[in-house]
């Protein structure tokens, strides 16, 4: 679609009062990897029309979903968009750096942990002399 399609579809979107009663959130069942989309047409039009808008931008940055539809309680909060002219096979993802502080605190636990096995096993081995 050219850039002109898109915004006079845009420009229709927009025509069906989605402001009111528009309702959209992003959820996942409890415990496992299931995630969905909980929206009314309105919400979903809504949303479609602010990504058709961003799309047709000719910057390559962030812009900010600023809509009030999207439910608060949603179990992920997509605050922006990063536009690229990469395509998915060269785009990637940074993993995230662990902090000296997030390190520490693993190796801390596992100290925590270590010493609470052993004075079990200290007071258990106690427990079985006094009782023979």
């Amino acid at each position: 679609m050219e850039k002109e399609e898109i915004e006079l579809f845009i420009e229709k979107l927009n025509e069906d009062n989605l402001e009111e009663d528009a309702y959209l959130g992003f959820f996942n069942v409890d415990y496992e990897d299931y995630k969905y989309i909980k929206a009314n047409p309105k919400g979903l039009r809504r949303y479609a029309a602010r990504l058709l808008q961003i799309s047709v931008t000719e910057d390559y940055e962030y812009w900010y979903i600023d809509d009030k539809f999207i439910d608060k309680k949603s179990h992920h909060q997509f605050d922006s968009v990063e536009l690229t002219n990469k395509n998915g096979e060269t785009i990637e993802i940074e993993e995230p750096k662990t902090s000296w502080k997030t390190h520490l605190l693993g190796i801390g636990l596992y100290l925590l942990l270590t010493i609470i096995a052993i004075c079990f096993i200290i007071g258990l081995i106690t427990a079985i002399s006094w009782i023979f």
